[in-house]
């Protein structure tokens, strides 16, 4: 069966503190890190795994990886989730220069509403984030980014880069 696309967008977001303050011994949480490691760099890399073989016998394909502004800049707390979405960056850029038959594209979103925050289990900087999230875009504006991606004409777009928040629309880049 033809795989002409593959849009790849799962991830998981835990808050990542490296030296927990005294209230908050707990705050390193591995297992978490680990989750977030497997889900949004495995998750890509086991993807691209299973379509890449289809895309190079038909001779054409494109892959979109979703990533984030947090693979573009790190804030406190953000440290693993942010390397893992430069992860997501640095393979895609890897599989767009070995694979010239294949499109490769990176859609970078700002915050967006989703149940993202849900899967954070501190407290604090989850309540952070649902207050962050008053000025998100819908998520639908990714599925959309992604739309234009597949349909936009072979070679206009290598990279969206979407940045998105207050005032802010979406800059392809």
């Amino acid at each position: 069966m033809p795989t002409d696309s593959l849009a790849l967008s799962a991830q998981v977001r835990h808050r990542s503190s490296y030296y927990p303050d005294d209230r908050e011994t707990e705050a390193l949480k591995i297992d978490e890190w680990n989750q977030m490691i497997d889900v949004n760099i495995r998750g890509v890399l086991h993807g691209i795994a299973a379509a890449l073989p289809v895309m190079k016998k038909q001779g054409s394909g494109q892959v979109i990886n979703v990533s984030s502004i947090g693979g573009h800049q790190v804030w406190p707390t953000c440290a693993v989730y942010s390397a893992t979405k430069y992860a997501v960056i640095a393979i895609s850029d890897g599989l767009r220069q070995e694979n010239t038959d294949i499109r490769v594209t990176v859609i970078s979103p700002g915050v967006t509403t989703s149940e993202l925050a849900h899967t954070i289990s501190h407290e604090e900087t989850a309540g952070f984030i649902d207050r962050f999230r008053e000025v998100a875009i819908p998520a639908d504006a990714i599925a959309k980014a992604i739309g234009f991606a597949i349909h936009s004409a072979i070679g206009l777009v290598d990279r969206v880069l979407q940045r998105c928040g207050v005032g802010v629309g979406c800059i392809p880049a």
